[in-house]
């Protein structure tokens, strides 16, 4: 039986990475499975995540630089803002 065959994208990036002067950014499908990895050039060292996280984490950080969280502000599930401090006598 013939084993699932799988993609591998290799692109090669500009710009400074780990001190680097690029990197090689490697995209592997094998079947449902995503892996994204990311080597410096001239490094030994891969960083490699899975990419299903790694797009929920971009999304997650461009959805809470739209929306910030201000201290003492209302959260949705809150009726009323937090009491303050009381008043020292």
């Amino acid at each position: 039986m013939n084993p699932r065959p799988f993609r591998r994208v290799l692109l090669r990036l500009a710009g400074r990475f780990d001190g680097r002067a690029g990197a090689t950014l490697t995209i592997t499908l094998d079947g449902p499975s995503a892996q994204l990895s990311v080597r410096p050039l001239g490094s030994r060292r891969a960083y490699t995540g899975d990419l299903a996280a790694i797009a929920h984490r971009l999304i997650y950080d461009a959805h809470r630089a739209d929306n910030p969280i201000r201290a003492g502000a209302l959260r949705p599930h809150e009726p009323q803002p937090k009491p303050g401090r009381k008043p020292r006598p």
